[in-house]
């Protein structure tokens, strides 16, 4: 078909029958797929070729022309979205060089399964040599680096299938039409004789969960965090000068932006949720694609496009410091690519306990269920008081100071030697009943920098996402001001998920006659 402008008839009639889930033709990508010219909706990428084919449009006999790889598929695709965008009822053949540039690569469509089509075994060209690809003269680099993140994309694709099928192979169609993450949540599916795949859906969940943009959004709107992380380069500019820095959950990239900014030679992102997609995007429009590369995968099975860094910056911190926390993520990459002398930010952090009497608290929490609407709902009470709550602390309900339960080097730490079990005594400031402990964290910001940082978020400071960690007590404690509330809070690893984490507190006064009181907490 020539470059001439033509008008195409997309009702052309189509047996909806012949369509398999893999016909070994490059049809088993994808689902629903919109149509190039005019939004009609297909049920397949491939349907929606074969239609535009028989209205005048071939896609791949274009591709074929143009001399296409997987990569100029998709860039002319994107381009011919972004030209319908700007010019409802553009019809037209696009040229080779009208889809050169990588601008091309930003999707337009979010989750476009027109994307995800595998048009090289379409075209013939699965396993063809590369040098048989034309590409644009200046861009081979940026070519080679994303056939990496293709081929990575695809073999998340399918881990993603092989967890996503079976959960969704037994639903009705009425059932598939809600909600993804209703269908997967694990609590929605797990049972007590499928702790296995629980424990499977609970960390793809994990995940899945920073998919969604409100996090990222609560996430950056956080000033406190924000601003610690970019404070601690931008304070000290000649620790990441010309450097090559590792951000391990880069999210939507700003990490890996405010390095490049600050002057490191190559930054790479890594993330294993699709919002590094949007990232790539940001990165792009934001001028800093020649110095940031991202990549999508778990940062325990990709491979970087360098063999050591200079320096590795994650924010894995979760509540409780260590609840569904990056943290072994992050040893894992300072122990493979991290080279000697270099440095991981955050280098240290610290756990904090301090007593509380905030009787309301307890009230709404607790001592609610005993009359609710006139019904004894008592029976809830002891599960309640199982889960930690998450909630911003007044600090005016603090009544000691903070105890150290727990300090990490994460220049030096292992992944089993997070665990702890921390003797603590506190301090009581007034005349009052006790009835919750809070636990909080700060990180620190020091090795090698000229000007340190340190990101907090007790209750005595502004608060952040992390808000704190509450733990109900089952038997308050009266005490007068300069009683000792002594005890021992442990922390350990879930059983079930190794992400998610449990909590022991055993409890009393010091010196008093009463016998201790142990309670057992879950998060997550």
């Amino acid at each position: 078909m020539g470059d001439e402008e033509a008008t195409w008839d997309v009702s052309a009639d189509v047996n909806w029958d012949d369509w398999g889930d893999d016909n070994g033709d490059g049809s088993s990508a994808g689902g629903p797929c919109i149509d190039l010219f005019n939004n009609t909706p297909y049920d397949s990428p491939k349907l929606a070729i074969d239609t535009m084919r028989e209205a005048g449009f071939d896609l791949l006999d274009v591709a074929r022309t143009h001399g296409c790889d997987q990569y100029g598929c998709i860039r002319m695709i994107n381009y011919i979205r972004k030209k319908v965008a700007a010019e409802p009822g553009w019809h037209s053949t696009p040229k080779a060089e009208d889809y050169a540039a990588e601008e091309f690569y930003m999707p337009v469509l979010e989750d476009d399964a027109l994307l995800q089509f595998d048009f090289e075994t379409a075209l013939g060209t699965a396993g063809a040599d590369s040098a048989s690809v034309v590409v644009p003269e200046g861009q081979e680099q940026g070519v080679e680096e994303l056939r990496r993140e293709l081929q990575q994309l695809k073999e998340a694709f399918a881990q993603y299938r092989e967890v996503a099928e079976p959960a969704l192979l037994g639903l009705s169609g009425a059932e598939l039409a809600t909600d993804v993450p209703d269908v997967l949540t694990a609590a929605d599916v797990a049972d007590d004789s499928e702790e296995e795949e629980a424990e499977v859906d609970d960390i793809e969940s994990y995940f899945y969960s920073y998919a969604h943009f409100g996090i990222h959004l609560e996430m950056l709107q956080d000033k406190v965090r924000t601003e610690a992380y970019r404070d601690s380069m931008y304070k000290n500019p000649e620790t990441f000068a010309g450097k090559t820095v590792l951000d391990v959950g880069c999210g939507t990239g700003i990490l890996s932006m405010f390095a490049a900014k600050v002057g490191a030679a190559k930054v790479i992102g890594v993330d294993n949720s699709s919002v590094v997609h949007r990232a790539m995007g940001i990165v792009m429009e934001n001028g800093l694609s020649d110095k940031v590369t991202l990549i999508r995968g778990k940062v325990e099975e990709v491979e970087l496009p360098v063999q050591k860094v200079d320096i590795i910056v994650s924010e894995w911190m979760g509540y409780f410091l260590f609840f569904e926390s990056m943290l072994d993520s992050v040893l894992f990459a300072r122990d493979k690519w991290l080279k000697p002398g270099g440095a991981v930010y955050p280098d240290k952090c610290s756990l904090h306990v301090a007593a509380i009497a905030n009787p309301e608290a307890y009230e709404r929490r607790v001592t609610f269920w005993k009359d609710v609407y006139g019904f004894n709902m008592e029976s809830m009470a002891p599960q309640v008081l199982k889960e930690v709550d998450v909630r911003v602390i007044d600090p005016k309900t603090v009544v000691s100071p903070p105890a150290l339960l727990k300090k990490v080097d994460i220049m030096t730490a292992k992944a089993d030697e997070l665990e702890f079990d921390s003797a603590f005594e506190l301090e009581i400031s007034e005349d009052c009943t006790v009835d919750a402990l809070c636990s909080f964290f700060d990180v620190d910001f020091e090795h090698g920098c000229a000007n340190p940082i340190k990101l907090p978020t007790g209750p005595h400071t502004t608060p952040t996402h992390w808000k704190q960690a509450v733990f109900f007590l089952e038997a308050p404690v009266a005490v007068s001001k300069g009683d000792v509330l002594e005890g021992r809070m442990a922390g350990s690893r879930s059983a079930h998920n190794p992400r998610h984490w449990d909590a022991s507190v055993t409890y009393s006064v010091k010196g008093s006659d009463s016998s201790p009181v142990t309670q057992k907490f879950t998060l997550g």
